[in-house]
């Protein structure tokens, strides 16, 4: 008997991939599955957006363990114009696979493959950019703690066709 493929491991035939899974292929990366959905829509004939979610570097000793630069004002600028920007720079130039790849070499997400998905679904469907609404960190949205030492990076991103 043949189980309906959920986008999970299976080794039953992906309607949405029209391929047979392996049971040695154990993960789909996000910019697959974001391919994948993107064919499914365009078989149904429907309309359709992606939305995924993913915090940005997640800095500090204290809570996350990830203080490279230290703490401070400097470490803050590093966290979010470095790191977050690195991640950032490839969400926007609608790179999925880089995206996935900068986000776990380096930290700066802690779910580049959701990412990845809705970046190759945006792209599949048409999409030729990302735009950047807003870039923020929770020590910015609450200073009066003090020095920046353990905080969030956040970001709001939207795919767009141009022309």
């Amino acid at each position: 008997m043949r189980s309906r493929c959920s986008f999970r491991c299976c080794s039953t035939r992906c309607p949405a991939r029209g391929w047979y899974r392996s049971r040695a292929r154990t993960a789909w990366t996000g910019a697959a599955l974001g391919q994948a959905a993107a064919r499914a829509v365009e078989r149904l004939g429907r309309n359709a957006v992606a939305l995924a979610s993913t915090d940005l570097t997640h800095y500090g000793s204290e809570y996350y363990g990830f203080d490279p630069m230290g703490a401070g004002p400097e470490a803050h600028r590093w966290s979010k114009e470095v790191n977050d920007g690195a991640f950032l720079e490839r969400v926007l130039a609608l790179d999925a696979e880089g995206a996935a790849e900068r986000g776990e070499a380096d930290r700066s997400a802690c779910g580049p493959q959701a990412a990845a998905a809705a970046i190759a679904f945006a792209q599949a469907r048409g999409a030729t950019e990302g735009v950047l609404l807003e870039h923020v960190t929770s020590w910015e949205r609450d200073p009066e703690r003090g020095a920046p030492r353990n905080f969030v990076g956040y970001a709001a991103v939207v795919f767009v066709r141009k022309g």
